[in-house]
């Protein structure tokens, strides 16, 4: 699985974390998302209140937990071997496109 982390300067000066995945990681962030709806349409079907949305409420993990655990995944080495002007020139690693 291939994802890069950096952080983009806004034209106001405030960063962004972004994270760039490849197609395997959107694939497993879709699934998870398609589990997490299935689990919400059978809570609200069955009747069940309150012990089926703690259930939920439990398995469900936000965006940013999901990030984190697949950065962890990133060997610290992999980190490192990233460009110093990253952040920089993020079309140009992206895009080919002539660096600032």
């Amino acid at each position: 699985m291939t994802m890069v982390r950096a952080w983009l300067e806004l034209e106001d000066g405030k960063r962004v974390r972004v994270f760039l995945l490849s197609e395997d990681a959107r694939q497993v962030l879709r699934e998870e998302q398609a589990v997490a709806e299935r689990l919400e349409h059978e809570v609200a079907a069955s009747g069940e209140g309150s012990t089926a949305q703690q259930d939920l409420a439990e398995a469900a993990r936000s965006i940013e937990e999901i990030m984190e655990e697949l950065v962890g995944e990133v060997p610290e080495e992999a980190w490192k071997s990233l460009p110093d002007d990253l952040i920089e020139n993020l079309d140009h690693y992206i895009y080919g496109i002539p660096k600032r």
